[in-house]
């Protein structure tokens, strides 16, 4: 048990943090950006605001 814990863990949990930015980049492009949404959604913003 003590050996699956600090021999194995890391590096599977390195493997999904890098697969998982891999999957994200190639599905999510456009999600990347600092910008807010807010920018880009204005005009569906002001239909659902109050």
């Amino acid at each position: 048990m003590n050996t699956m814990l600090w021999a194995v863990l890391p590096y599977a949990v390195l493997i999904v943090l890098v697969g998982g930015t891999i999957w994200r980049y190639h599905y999510d492009k456009f999600g990347w950006t600092t910008r807010s949404s807010q920018l880009y959604e204005s005009r569906l913003l002001r239909i659902g605001s109050p």
